[in-house]
């Protein structure tokens, strides 16, 4: 952004018109800073997580599932184990959906995309190509229970 004074990102965000793409930029710079224990940032990450927590247990109660078991696969490089936004997230979660886990997504976000092509080019999915596109890419689902206070374990993303 170019932005050499943190008054000129309350300028920014305040009084003209940011982009998705300029606002998110600014997230590697407000987790560094939580980082170094920079306390606004780490109430940002904290409230940031905590709302995200409270969207998913929104389409869990809109899609019936608040009282049952179900899975929850944060992604994105956001969504990095042992951050305050992820800790903020499954302390949510546990709170409002003890019975849901979090889960580590079945591949990266990038082989989704290719995924989403494929669908889109009309590519049939099978068990057998999921298959294969997990044993080139080694990739494994790794569950972690959220009850009893537990936090999500360290191979989550």
């Amino acid at each position: 952004l170019s932005l050499g004074q943190f008054e000129q990102i309350i300028e920014l965000l305040y009084h003209k018109e940011m982009s998705p793409e300029a606002l998110a930029s600014l997230a590697p710079v407000v987790f560094e800073a939580a980082q170094k224990r920079d306390k606004v940032s780490q109430e940002i990450l904290e409230c940031a997580g905590e709302e995200l927590g409270l969207v998913a247990i929104a389409v869990a109660r809109a899609l019936g599932m608040e009282s049952e078991e179900c899975e929850v696969a944060p992604i994105g490089g956001m969504f990095r184990p042992h951050t305050l936004l992820y800790k903020s997230f499954a302390r949510v979660l546990r709170k409002h959906a003890p019975d849901c886990r979090l889960i580590k997504p079945i591949f990266e976000p990038a082989v989704g995309a290719v995924l989403l092509a494929l669908k889109e080019a009309g590519v049939e999915f099978t068990d057998l190509l999921m298959e294969r596109i997990g044993q080139s890419l080694k990739g494994r689902v790794t569950t972690c229970g959220l009850k009893n206070g537990s936090i999500p374990c360290n191979s989550i993303l």
